[in-house]
């Protein structure tokens, strides 16, 4: 009955962060002021002036929204091959490319790479 109750917390899980990336894309997660998107768009952030406001607002929607279904996805597995770390990894990739900045992407791309490696060295 346990491992039922912890498979059913992980679809929950997975589901609210498909839900929160629909949300996101169909800009539900937006200012209600489309002046402040405007503004968002138009402000880089201190860190990297590469970056905007709303891109940055964007990928940690999203990054936020794939942490909880990877969540869910580990409740529901308990265990996964490295082919689907590489996959997660080549989508915090693509997050990397198109809303943060050059070291994370290169950092996480490393790490892609490496898992992309070992789902073909190690059986799953």
């Amino acid at each position: 009955m346990s491992r039922y109750l912890v498979v059913f917390a992980g679809a929950i899980f997975c589901a609210l962060g498909l839900l929160h990336a629909l949300y996101t894309f169909l800009d539900r997660l937006a200012p209600v002021d489309p002046r402040v998107t405007e503004q968002m768009k138009l402000t880089s952030i201190r860190l990297s002036r590469a970056t905007n406001t709303w891109d940055a607002w964007l990928g940690f929607n999203l990054s936020h929204s794939l942490g909880a279904v990877v969540f869910g996805v580990v409740c529901i597995t308990a265990a996964m091959p490295a082919w689907i770390l590489a996959i997660i990894a080549a989508i915090y990739e693509l997050l990397a490319l198109r809303f943060w900045f050059r070291v994370p992407a290169i950092a996480i791309g490393i790490a892609a790479a490496c898992l992309l490696i070992a789902s073909f060295t190690t059986p799953s």
